[in-house]
């Protein structure tokens, strides 16, 4: 008997294979034949391809060697090279010079089925150990009686293959020489096609089949190594049927169908949309700009949006993009919390992804299997497979070139998606051209997709359908204010333009220090454009008023302050009589009074991480559309800048503001010494001062914007164009696109952001030998460019070789991070 597994028959992982794959197919058909129908491929006659497939992929392993190997009495050979020759029977040919005959989507099976094991790049399967492997005897009487007894009586691969063995035209002798001829001939098949359209197609159809026969081996495999656990004893044949599929927990088979149920019947937005949200429900156009004010209901807005591709069953899966880790999380803790999508369908995946699953998943000692469920979830988070996953930016662009090794899975699901980009305003001229290349993909491949933000340029709306136009399609414009006049008319808050900086020399400015006491017992916030300045000013504030809740809040805390500070700033923004007793409990075990009064001091990074509202705010100047995203939390939703003239929820609450209240932004200029603008640029200041509104309106928001950006660069990155075109099937490796996989910042060919990388560093107050050193890097560590270490006295920085990680040897504090000299 043929061995696939210790335990397993070839027959029986065969059989189990092919199970899951046309399961999966039944399940997704609706979905998958839209998909085909954008290839032009028919779907009756991909499923027998996939089938097929799917029957062979394990073919090599008929071989005598790798037969030798299974039963632990030589080493582990290659089979899928062996296989795809099988395959290739099915098509009709045996020779590796004859694949220019076959269809694309021939080709591209055959592909699947030599990286059913790992993705395709440059030489793959042509290196001299392949060559020199010498002969491998497949048995192939029960190899071909195996695979066509796995498809259907009318799969034509199949009783092609069986014709052609019946003819003696199917060699029973491979040589690894001619195995790497056939790789050989697959890679130049892409590499001398030459027209984009076609290698952007290419890579669809092999994503596709790449995609969903790893799927089906995986869980057909696992079926396996569960039952293998539980009886070991035994060879088992074909282990999954309609009887005890779902037995067997399959992690990859997730219904999607009832992914928005609970959303669109018990959520707010479900039940009482607004009407942008109520719009965006009855949206069918595939490219959507939406330009809406913060509070307006994006999210809710975005998800019935996406629900609705889910209800035509045109897709089954959304995949929320957005810029930073910090948001990426919080959208993944509001997705279930708030609008109630159910906790196992929603993934999440950034770099600090373990952190993530850590906090918010099952304690160890709550789930028996609880290492197997942390494997699973990074498994499945890392290309896009569950049917909701948050992502940054950076992941879905990695995705569209070998930067990690699952970016051709992460393609394949990408291809039956819906995307949506939210907080486009935030990128930097770096960054867009990117995703302008990003976006023309999704157009070329027809994928729906929505860009959503509160400050968008007129120049980046232009732009964008001046691309979309050479593709024969265009964005279609929905802006908020249209449909909500309440919205439009609204005036939430003042600004008033100060004379002198925050920080006037070393102190800070006796006008700061006037209206922070004028404010006392109110909600303040101050942001400051750098963390060293902000913690300047927090630190002189502790001295000057050392009775009031001052909290300083930047990205240089470690990862647990981190996590405490967001839950610390959210219970003071609370309505005093709302606080939980464990909020109250975490407010004073930092020694702040339960009031609610609080002097919030932060940076930038407040402006997509907080969902607070303030009820005054000092900031220094920024680039308008970051002025309007901070000015987001103060006074949110409000409709009028005086109290007694609004109506909104918060005005309601604050019983403790006066009546003639009026919600105001104090705009500060900044220092005058070499960098103080960073990360800003100069010009874009100057032109946010010069043309800052007396009151913020919404209405007044587009020509402020235009004004500071009157042009953007052009959205499209031929360099990234080129590593698309290069990494269809084969290609480049991740460790030349990206670099060193535990690297946070791209350190290969292909950057997303024009950053310095940093390094991760540990305080060395917190290396305890009692702590692992993983324990230490997940709670402690803080996040670092070089540019700012290589200011450091020599020898503060050193990387210990016992906990694995660089320390710093510098004071640190919960109250305001580290202590730099």
């Amino acid at each position: 008997m043929l061995k696939a597994k210790p335990g397993q028959s070839l027959a029986g992982h065969i059989g189990d294979t092919v199970y899951v794959a046309n399961q999966y197919w039944h399940e997704h058909e609706s979905v998958l034949a839209g998909r085909l129908d954008k290839l032009n491929l028919c779907p009756r006659k991909t499923r027998q391809l996939l089938l097929f497939i799917a029957a062979t992929h394990d073919a090599g392993k008929a071989s005598n060697r790798w037969q030798h190997y299974i039963d632990g009495y030589g080493p582990r050979i290659t089979h899928a090279a062996p296989s795809l020759i099988v395959a290739a029977a099915g098509f009709g040919i045996n020779q590796p010079d004859q694949i220019y005959q076959l269809l694309d989507e021939e080709i591209c099976a055959l592909q699947a089925i030599l990286s059913h094991h790992g993705q395709l790049y440059s030489g793959a399967f042509q290196s001299e150990y392949i060559k020199a492997l010498g002969t491998l005897e497949l048995k192939m009487d029960d190899l071909v009686a195996t695979v066509v007894n796995a498809c259907e009586p009318d799969n034509p691969y199949a009783t092609n293959l069986f014709g052609m063995w019946k003819k003696g035209l199917l060699r029973q002798i491979c040589y690894g020489f001619n195995l790497a001829k056939w790789a050989r001939a697959l890679e130049d098949h892409v590499t001398f096609i030459q027209r984009p359209s076609k290698k952007i197609r290419l890579k669809s159809l092999y994503s596709l089949f790449h995609t969903l026969l790893r799927l089906a081996d995986h869980e057909a495999s696992r079926a396996y190594g569960q039952l293998d656990k539980a009886k070991p004893e035994r060879v088992w044949g074909t282990i999954l049927s309609s009887d005890n599929f779902t037995e067997y927990r399959p992690l990859l088979a997730i219904n999607f169908k009832d992914t928005f149920t609970k959303f669109s019947t018990e959520s707010v937005v479900g039940k009482t949309p607004n009407p942008i949200q109520t719009l965006l429900a009855e949206e069918e156009h595939p490219n959507v700009i939406l330009k809406a004010p913060c509070g307006c209901g994006k999210t809710g807005a975005a998800l019935l949006y996406a629900s609705s591709f889910f209800a035509n069953v045109q897709a089954n899966r959304m995949i929320l993009v957005l810029p930073t880790q910090v948001t990426s999380n919080s959208m993944y803790s509001s997705l279930q919390q708030r609008y109630l999508l159910p906790p196992a369908q929603v993934g999440i995946y950034h770099s600090e992804l373990e952190d993530v699953l850590r906090q918010t998943g099952p304690r160890e000692t709550e789930q028996e299997d609880y290492t197997d469920w942390f494997k699973d979830e990074k498994f499945l988070n890392s290309f896009y497979h569950k049917p909701v996953t948050v992502s940054t930016i950076d992941h879905l662009l990695y995705s569209l070139l070998h930067c990690h090794k699952y970016a051709d899975r992460a393609f394949g699901s990408l291809l039956t998606s819906v995307v949506i980009f939210d907080e486009i305003h935030y990128y930097d001229n770096f960054t867009l051209p990117k995703i302008g290349e990003a976006l023309s993909l999704l157009r070329r491949l027809q994928i729906p997709h929505l860009v959503m933000t509160a400050t968008l340029p007129t120049a980046f709306v232009t732009e964008l359908n001046k691309r979309a136009r050479l593709q024969k399609t265009e964005y279609k414009l929905i802006n908020a204010l249209d449909h909500e006049p309440a919205s439009a008319q609204a005036e939430p808050y003042q600004i008033q333009s100060q004379h002198q900086p925050m920080l006037v020399g070393k102190e800070v400015n006796p006008m700061l220090l006037a209206l922070l006491t004028k404010f006392k017992g109110m909600r303040q916030m101050i942001i400051v454009n750098q963390v060293e300045r902000a913690k300047r000013v927090a630190l002189i504030l502790k001295e000057k008023l050392p009775y009031e809740n001052v909290v300083c809040y930047h990205s240089e805390f470690t990862r647990s302050d981190r996590i405490l500070k967001e839950q610390v700033i959210h219970a003071l923004f609370k309505p005093r009589g709302s606080r939980t007793t464990a909020e109250r409990n975490l407010i004073q075990s930092f020694d702040l009074q339960n009031t609610d009064e609080v002097i919030l001091v932060c940076t930038q990074v407040c402006e997509l991480s907080l969902d607070i509202s303030a009820d005054v705010m000092y900031s220094e100047i920024a680039p308008a559309d970051s002025l309007v995203q901070r000015g987001g939390r103060l006074h949110r939703r409000g409709t009028q800048s005086r109290k007694e003239n609004c109506s909104c929820s918060y005005c309601q609450e604050r019983s403790y503001l006066d009546q003639d209240h009026e919600y105001t932004m104090y705009l500060f200029p900044l220092p005058q010494y070499p960098g103080a603008q960073l990360p800003y640029q100069q010009e874009q200041l100057k032109a946010t001062w010069e043309n800052a509104p007396k009151v913020f309106s919404y209405v007044q928001v587009d020509a402020w914007i235009d004004v500071v950006y009157p042009e953007i660069p052009a959205l499209r990155d031929p360099a990234m164009h080129d590593m698309i075109m290069e990494d269809v099937v084969f290609g480049r490796t991740p460790l030349e696109r990206y670099g060193r996989g535990d690297v946070i910042a791209s350190e290969g060919s292909f950057r997303v952001r024009d950053i310095d990388g940093g390094v991760s560093v540990v305080p060395v107050q917190f290396l305890q030998d009692f702590e692992q050193p993983e324990t230490i890097l997940r709670k402690y560590a803080i996040r670092l460019r070089w540019s700012k270490l290589s200011r450091l006295p020599e020898g503060s920085l050193r990387f210990d070789q016992d906990h694995n990680c660089f320390t710093l040897d510098l004071p640190y504090c919960w109250a305001t991070g580290l202590s730099f000299p």
